[in-house]
């Protein structure tokens, strides 16, 4: 989890245990295979529930958690479940900038479309902290080639010097 980061979810599995049955069996098989349910959520607990990643973390980002109320499996599942154990965690405080927002859509579990979907990420995506951080990138790179550069300079100048005296 990178601090400072924002989540922006749209019917999400925020704890996978919760989710269909078989769809779980099947991803414990393949991905956890040889190793009990006690062991995986031992050693993979905080992947596959986003509170534990949270504790893991001890800090629990903005979130913007977009729900289906015509998904009644996302609302009893995951989303009730998600408010009741995220107020119980010790990290948790009102200050967290956690949002649920209900929206309602005929095809239940479906994600919301793509032009409701691209909106909804203009409107909360910081595009002046995003353009920031990408130009400290660039710079960053644009540094790293001119050391690069003095170094083979350095190297050249280096190998110049030694065949000058050797010549």
């Amino acid at each position: 989890m990178i601090k400072g980061s924002k989540a922006l979810v749209n019917n999400s599995q925020l704890i996978i245990e919760n989710y269909y049955d078989k769809h779980v069996n099947t991803m414990k098989k393949i991905c956890f295979s040889g190793l009990n349910d006690k062991e995986i959520v031992n050693n993979y607990g905080y992947r596959l529930n986003v509170l534990e990643t949270f504790k893991k973390a001890e800090y629990i980002p903005p979130i913007v958690y977009y729900v289906n109320l015509n998904s009644s499996h996302d609302i009893n599942k995951q989303c009730i479940p998600f408010i009741k154990e995220l107020k119980e965690l010790d990290i948790y405080n009102e200050k967290n900038n956690v949002e649920i927002i209900f929206y309602t859509d005929d095809n239940g579990h479906s994600p919301m479309n793509k032009a409701q979907t691209i909106k909804i990420i203009k409107e909360n995506a910081n595009y002046e902290s995003n353009y920031n951080y990408f130009n400290k990138v660039k710079l960053l790179k644009k540094e790293l080639q001119r050391y690069k550069s003095r170094k083979i300079i350095k190297i050249t100048d280096e190998i110049i010097k030694i065949k000058n005296k050797y010549i």
